[in-house]
């Protein structure tokens, strides 16, 4: 592992650690922060190149444990049940650590139920509104495609929705937008539901 990073502060100094292991990583001065900038902490951008070609990104299930419908009584038996002396031997942190959490995880899959969190398909911005409206637009459309003989209300409809749909996604956007420049500062982590 070592150091990329070769941009000096007003002192000459190099106070910012970019380390990796990786060989093909470039660190340059960044000329417009987003936040105002310290003198001794120039911004920088680090830009790691990754040769492998990218696999589309596939939506996949996650799944976790739902503790509203846990066994507790059982679950607290259990953990109380265990002398953790054991773990006395392990000379290694991580190594202790991950034997904490594979006994841990074991009690849990017996004792909890797993839930599945599916992936919206949808933007972080859209909100329930917005949504329910998409679901009931398709199916004025459908009923415009079906219906051929009395298709004129059903696609009036559909398209009235369309331009209502069309307005409240902009105005969620911009807010979405205005929302995440304003709270940068304070709240840095909300950049990345943009990105």
């Amino acid at each position: 592992m070592r150091s990329f990073n070769n941009v000096a502060n007003n002192n000459n100094r190099t106070l910012d650690l970019a380390l990796s292991n990786l060989e093909n990583v470039e660190v340059i001065r960044e000329l417009l922060p987003l936040v105002s900038e310290d003198i001794h902490h120039p911004a920088i951008i680090i830009d790691i190149v990754n040769r492998k070609v990218k696999k589309e990104k596939q939506k996949s299930n996650t799944y976790y444990y739902n503790f509203r419908k846990a066994n507790f009584l059982m679950l607290y038996q259990e953990l109380q049940a265990i002398d953790w002396e054991f773990l006395q031997v392990y000379r290694n942190v991580n190594d202790l650590v991950s034997k904490f959490y594979d006994i841990v995880y074991e009690i849990f899959d017996r004792y909890v139920s797993p839930k599945i969190s599916t992936a919206s398909k949808y933007p972080c911005w859209f909100t329930k509104d917005i949504i329910s409206k998409l679901k009931v637009k398709v199916c004025y459309h459908k009923q415009s495609r079906v219906n051929t003989m009395n298709s004129t209300p059903f696609y009036q409809e559909f398209a009235r929705l369309r331009r209502k749909i069309k307005k409240c996604i902009r105005i969620a956007y911009k807010s979405f937008i205005i929302n995440s420049e304003n709270n940068i500062n304070s709240n840095s982590s909300e950049l990345w539901n943009f990105i």
